[in-house]
């Protein structure tokens, strides 16, 4: 390895581990200022100090390093490039005969170390710290444990249960509905107003219902305005998983979305983009090195600022549209392997471009 490679990785690796040091440094007090209440308040339970550290905050900063971290490699990338290029050192180098793709080569090094990883934390080390942390946030902070809404979910073969929210903390649903299905259609269908579980029992309360039964000769109705029985199902069947899914290493994710799939809910597209997520931002570490290289190895007018400047710029317009694309996939326009990767995939492409422009132009 050439002195140059040893230089740039250096500097690279020194630069993106401050400024990411230093933005996870900010989240870190901002998150503390806005959850204080919450940590130190006038309710009975409160975390010690300890727990603070060791359980929530350790936890906190590997997720949030591993959510921001290609972003913070672009963002440094582009700062000591441009430094570089205003120090006519870039000028040097290429002077001296080194062709472009030559020079490409430690930051091609650096992003795919760093993608490595990133790889490996999404998959494996950052589900298990993030166990620890939701542990934490579900005993101590009130977003710990969240309503249900737009419940829909086969609960056992033919059967499906529907309720517009339900509250775990409460045990409490709201518009509930059961359809039990045979070989010759719908069966039975229970419907009510609202409906409370007895975990001392096992049994749900149904309130205000209405119960058909359906047979060859016609249909029996029964209503009331309480009825206690017994379903084949608990709460934790609707309890929101969406923190929970975080917990889980990869291996364990895809079997638990394969059962998702076989119950029906519409839930599973977050666990998909989920699931997904865990190669594509480690991945678009390295799109984003060889976008930043382009960008900042000009000298402009605006010097270092006007680069960070635009590099600011096209880090938003990725989180924009990475925003969008989800958005399409929870809606249902578009299917969860592409809202994730398209991002990727637009971004590469332009990375493509703009290096075979730049490399050109030397």
């Amino acid at each position: 390895m050439r002195r140059l490679d040893r230089y740039i990785i250096r500097i690279f690796l020194r630069t993106f581990i401050l400024s990411l040091t230093l933005l996870l440094a900010l989240v870190i007090v901002f998150d503390f200022a806005e959850k204080l209440d919450e940590f130190f308040g006038s309710h009975e339970d409160t975390p010690s100090f300890r727990e603070l550290i060791l359980d929530y905050y350790v936890n906190f900063v590997p997720y949030f390093a591993g959510l921001y971290a290609p972003l913070f490699v672009f963002i440094a990338v582009v700062f000591f490039n441009s430094r570089l290029a205003m120090r006519s050192e870039l000028v040097a180098i290429f002077g001296a005969g080194i062709s472009y793709f030559r020079f490409l080569r430690p930051y091609v090094l650096t992003a795919s170390a760093i993608t490595l990883a990133l790889l490996y934390l999404a998959h494996f080390a950052i589900p298990r710290s993030n166990g620890r942390r939701v542990l934490f946030e579900k005993k101590y902070l009130s977003g710990g444990q969240q309503d249900t809404r737009n419940i829909y979910r086969q609960v056992a073969p033919g059967v499906f249960v529907y309720m517009d929210w339900f509250s775990p903390p409460n045990n409490f649903g709201h518009k509930f509905s059961l359809e039990k299905f045979s070989a010759n259609g719908l069966q039975e269908k229970w419907m009510a107003v609202n409906v409370t579980y007895d975990s001392l029992t096992g049994r749900w309360s149904l309130h205000d219902y209405l119960h058909r039964i359906f047979t060859d000769s016609g249909q029996i109705v029964v209503s009331g305005p309480k009825l206690d029985t017994i379903f084949p199902f608990k709460p934790d069947y609707f309890e929101l998983k969406n923190k929970d899914v975080e917990t889980m290493e990869s291996p364990k994710l895809r079997d638990f979305i394969r059962q998702e799939k076989a119950s029906g809910t519409p839930a599973v597209v977050y666990y998909e983009i989920e699931l997904q997520k865990r190669t594509s931002v480690p991945l678009s570490t390295i799109v984003f090195t060889l976008l930043a290289v382009p960008l900042s190895s000009r000298r402009v007018r605006g010097g270092t600022g006007l680069h960070v400047g635009l590099g600011l710029a096209v880090a938003f317009f990725y989180i924009f549209l990475d925003r969008i694309f989800i958005t399409y996939a929870y809606n249902g326009i578009l299917v969860s392997f592409w809202a994730v990767w398209l991002p990727n995939i637009f971004f590469a492409a332009g990375t493509i471009c703009l290096n075979v422009f730049f490399s050109n132009r030397l």
